[in-house]
């Protein structure tokens, strides 16, 4: 059995997949950091957010800084490899040695088609082939059908609706299995 420690405590401050590298929240300058900042406050994905409100940039270095310790979430923003556009940020929360809650939004001033998938692909790889996990979670609002369309396409299946929240979980063996039929 892993240990939950070790899980995310392993994980270099990039992580590269087909033409994409993931860069921890924690690897990231100032600026860098204040760019991804107005990627989440922006309204079309600050209003999908669980916590819609807006992040003042105190708060959001503070939240970085925790990161730095913290064994079970962890934060990307994601690049074309070997340049500064950043296609999004993709997330695990709450990772155990077995399961993760999943995160995903697109750079809002990104226009081009299919960003979301090649995000969610590289946060499944990660998830899935480097973590080892069993099985990824998450929560969508009911009203948000893009999103439910969206995770199913990937495989998630729906489990419980409460409160106008879906909540979703994919398998390793799922994923596994999608990735030998692709």
């Amino acid at each position: 059995m892993k240990s939950e420690v070790i899980v995310l405590q392993n994980i270099p401050d990039q992580i590269d997949f087909e033409d994409m590298s993931a860069i921890n929240f924690t690897a990231l300058s100032e600026f860098e950091s204040l760019r991804v900042l107005d990627y989440r406050n922006h309204s079309t994905i600050r209003k999908w957010m669980h916590h819609s409100k807006i992040i003042d940039p105190t708060e959001h270095f503070r939240f970085v800084a925790r990161l730095e310790d913290d064994v079970h979430n962890s934060y990307w923003v994601v690049r074309q490899r070997g340049s500064h556009n950043d296609l999004g940020v993709i997330y695990l929360n709450n990772v155990t040695d077995s399961n993760a809650d999943f995160g995903i939004y697109v750079n809002p001033y990104q226009n081009a088609r299919g960003i979301g998938t090649r995000l969610a692909r590289f946060e499944l790889h990660i998830a899935f082939e480097i973590l080892k996990l069993d099985e990824l979670n998450l929560t969508v609002f009911t009203e948000n059908q893009r999103a439910i369309k969206f995770y199913g396409k990937l495989g998630f299946v729906e489990n419980q609706n409460t409160d106008g929240q879906l909540q979703m979980s994919l398998s390793s063996k799922l994923y596994f299995s999608r990735q030998n039929v692709a």
